[in-house]
């Protein structure tokens, strides 16, 4: 099942499965803003799975399981796009489960991505840092990656005490002459979000994701 929505606001997107989508599974764009994905299961598709881009707005991605996908998820389509999107593309990712996920949870260009209490257990990276981005990122539980941040441009990162991961389970942390800025880049500088909420703590157990889960219902930050 593949679905894209444009120009739209107040959406909600739950309990559904995407498989071998054409496209991207889920594709936000054009000033489209108040949506909520919550609560699916995404499969490998032909492109992304969740981009969010061109404008759009307060996004929340939350209690999805990403099973094998590739492009998981991209707030900010282009390096060139900032008139459009500069300002826009605020985000939130929180309790979804990267299952064996590749990268891009999420990639981030010109947008404002908060990102807390997700499950990490990827092939290659968590957090892409693109050109221009934001990123506050919170009590996730990274099981193995590659690599934590992956430096595509000048996003700024703040990664709080309360992530947990193991030095062993990251490849490249484990690579002759490496550095912790070869696979944690983060400066600090990302104030957290205003609105209200409670981030937990980083849980060594995937949270309640995915399509017929049930689970702690969510309202959308």
């Amino acid at each position: 099942m593949a679905d894209a929505f444009s120009c739209h606001e107040d959406v909600s997107i739950r309990n559904l499965t995407f498989t071998d989508s054409a496209d991207d599974s889920v594709n936000v764009q054009c000033y489209s803003h108040h949506v909520w994905i919550d609560h699916n299961t995404f499969r490998s598709s032909n492109d992304g799975s969740v981009d969010v881009k061109r404008g759009s707005d307060l996004v929340t991605v939350s209690y999805n399981r990403y099973v094998g996908t590739d492009k998981s998820m991209l707030l900010g389509h282009s390096d060139s796009n900032g008139a459009q999107d500069t300002g826009y593309l605020r985000a939130t990712y929180h309790h979804n489960w990267f299952d064996g996920s590749n990268t891009r949870h999420p990639r981030v260009r010109f947008g404002y991505a908060h990102v807390f209490a997700n499950y990490v257990d990827v092939e290659d990276y968590f957090l892409g840092l693109g050109v221009g981005g934001r990123i506050y990122a919170e009590s996730n539980h990274v099981k193995g990656a590659k690599t934590i941040t992956q430096d595509f441009g000048d996003t700024k990162l703040t990664w709080t005490g309360s992530n947990f991961y193991d030095v062993a389970t990251i490849t490249r942390a484990n690579s002759s002459g490496s550095t912790m800025s070869d696979w944690l880049r983060a400066d600090g500088s990302v104030a957290p979000p205003s609105y209200g909420y409670s981030a937990g703590s980083a849980s060594s157990t995937p949270p309640a994701a995915g399509a017929g889960v049930s689970g702690a219902d969510t309202v959308p930050q």
